[in-house]
């Protein structure tokens, strides 16, 4: 299941992921980066995708982190987890041939 702000259509062969947290300026908290990677990886296998798009709603792509979401991940015992995942989308979009 997909988290809130988030939404991918596959469409000619296009997959685009959409950021719609236009409030948030489409800020990239850890559920985010988690569905981001996952459907990556998915989308690298599929032979119905040929190129992969991130975009965003309203006005902004992404502003980067979430940072209220980061710092309140400090505090909790997934900050090993939240890193991790941040780490593995980085590495997912450098290594996905599908992606723009």
């Amino acid at each position: 299941m997909a988290p809130a702000g988030y939404t991918l259509s596959v469409k000619n062969r296009l997959a685009v992921i959409t950021l719609s947290r236009p409030e948030k300026k489409n800020a990239l908290n850890p559920e985010l980066y988690a569905a981001i990677t996952r459907t990556l990886n998915e989308l690298s296998i599929r032979d119905d995708v040929a190129i992969t798009a991130i975009t965003g709603a309203g006005d902004y792509y992404s502003s980067g982190n979430d940072l209220m979401a980061a710092f309140e991940s400090l505090g909790s015992s997934d900050i090993e987890a939240t890193i991790s995942n941040s780490v593995e989308t980085v590495r997912c979009v450098s290594n996905q041939l599908k992606f723009i």
